[in-house]
């Protein structure tokens, strides 16, 4: 979590007019649980771990090559990874690609950066990418505590896919809306990783409505 914060850090000391980076938590107004604030060894609810925050780094131009008319409006992209901790490739994945796409640029980059201001949150899940594993500290599977509506209790504690005995009851959960009522994305994308070797996979799921108010 660290070095891949790092990289987005290096991105924004770089290029200051082109990313910024915001605590998530004060975005969405909300208080750290008690596991993000730093855990000893000696705890008997959590594994010990360093205090960490959960960034988002927003990418974003003038748009001058657009005019900023009605006609090409930016869009808003918000992005997250580290849903699944265990998954660690998709956040390296998401600082290697946009470290790339500012350190090698092109005329891809200014073109999306014409069209969309883009939003990243890279390890939604501090927990799970500190300790490598799939769920958050309370051992619950994000992905499956959204409250949609058709939410419906799956699995029990321990469970691969656990969603928790309520929706949205997750400090992360709670951030990634929090941030998502905020920013109010034309589309949204959840990135992951399978795999544990270099040639490991990626997939995303998307949306382009509302669907976390």
């Amino acid at each position: 979590m660290e070095e891949v914060c790092d990289v987005f850090d290096g991105l924004v000391d770089d290029f200051p007019g082109l990313v910024e980076k915001f605590d998530a938590a004060t975005v969405s107004d909300l208080t750290y649980p008690r596991y993000a604030n730093g855990v000893s060894s000696d705890d008997p609810d959590y594994l010990e771990t360093p205090a960490y925050k959960t960034y988002m780094y927003k990418f974003s131009d003038t748009n001058a090559a657009a005019g900023n008319t009605t006609r090409f409006v930016k869009k808003k992209l918000m992005i997250i990874g580290g849903t699944h901790g265990d998954e660690y490739f998709a956040p390296v994945n998401l600082a290697v690609f946009f470290s790339h796409m500012l350190r090698s640029p092109s005329k891809d980059l200014f073109a999306i950066l014409s069209l969309f201001d883009i939003y990243v949150i890279p390890c939604t899940n501090g927990y799970g990418v500190i300790h490598k594993t799939r769920f958050n500290a309370n051992g619950i599977d994000l992905n499956r505590n959204y409250p949609t509506s058709d939410w419906t209790q799956r699995g029990d504690p321990g469970d691969p896919e656990y969603s928790g005995s309520a929706p949205g009851s997750e400090f992360e959960v709670q951030l990634v809306m929090g941030v998502f009522n905020e920013v109010k994305p034309d589309l949204f994308i959840d990135h992951h990783s399978y795999g544990t070797h270099v040639a490991t996979n990626f997939y995303t799921t998307t949306s382009s409505e509302a669907l976390l108010d």
